[in-house]
Order: C-alpha cells, then sequence, then structure tokens
C-alpha cells in the first residue's frame, strides 16, 4: 500500500505540474489574444471619421488653417484699398494744386482754396443787409474772407 500511496502522490504532483503547465500556456495565449484585440481596437480607432492621423483630420486641419490664412489676407486686402483710396485722395489734391499752380487766386472757390490751404481753425458766415454771404476763414496768422462762395480778400495778422 506504501507502493500504491508513492505512485499516487507521484502521479498527484505529474498531474499537478501538468495542469500548471496548461494552465500557463492557456493564460500565454489568452494573453496574445487580449494584446491582438487591442491592436485591432487601435486600428478601428485609428480608421474613425475624424481621428488624427486620418485623411478627413488632415483635410479638416488643413481646411481650419485656410480660413484662418484667408481673413488675414481679407483684412490686409482692406488695409490696401485703404491706402489706396488715402493716396488716391492725395494724388487728386496735388493734382488740383498743380492745376492752380499751388497758389492761391481771387475768385477761386472755397473748395478750392481748401484744397491748396487746409480745413481753417475758425470759421464765421454772415449775411449781408445787400444778402451776399460773406464767409470768413480763420488760420494761424492770417484771415480769408469770401462772398459769396469766392475768394476775395487775405489779411495777415501779427
Amino acid at each position: 500500500m506504501r507502493m500504491v500511496g508513492i505512485a499516487l502522490v507521484a502521479s498527484t504532483a505529474v498531474l499537478g505540474f501538468q495542469a500548471r503547465s496548461d494552465l500557463e500556456t492557456t493564460v500565454s495565449e489568452q494573453g496574445k489574444k487580449i494584446a491582438a484585440l487591442k491592436h485591432r481596437l487601435d486600428t478601428l480607432e485609428a480608421s474613425r471619421p475624424g481621428a488624427p492621423g486620418t485623411a478627413e483630420a488632415t483635410l479638416s486641419a488643413r481646411a481650419t488653417a485656410l480660413e484662418s490664412e484667408l481673413k488675414k489676407l481679407d483684412a490686409r486686402v482692406r488695409e490696401v484699398e485703404t491706402k489706396i483710396s488715402y493716396l488716391s485722395k492725395g494724388e487728386q489734391k496735388k493734382q488740383e494744386q498743380e492745376q492752380s499752380g499751388g497758389r492761391l487766386r481771387f475768385g477761386m472757390t472755397m473748395d478750392e482754396v481748401r484744397r491748396i490751404v487746409g480745413e481753417p481753425k475758425r470759421q464765421s458766415t454772415h449775411v449781408s443787409a445787400e444778402g451776399r454771404r460773406l464767409d470768413f476763414w480763420f488760420y494761424d496768422g492770417f484771415d480769408m474772407t469770401f462772398v459769396n462762395g469766392r475768394f476775395t480778400d487775405y489779411s495777415e495778422r501779427k
């Protein structure tokens, strides 16, 4: 009976070792399956629409960048248009001054005088008893008089 007991113990040990070995093999195989499933999940996640690295995400990012660049260009166009408008007005004033010789002449309109001399510091308008409109423009150091909208007098102040 002793022999049977030793054989039984030895057989149990062998079976235990075998079971442990089978268990380790099963765990290892399950680990490989889990790793494969994780890889597949990562692949599916990466291929979903809008995921980083997909064509859709790349196009979306590019569209956002282009919209930003378009806004910058639009602002620059408005800035250039403003400068062109300002330069056009300056060029127009320069041509008018060249046409008038850049000098004041009696009989010029108020607009013509304003283009040459600029805006007065102060203005005053009166209507005479005869119904003539008198405009007085005051600058630093001189005054100008207009009768019915035409330049008629210039006087310097000290």
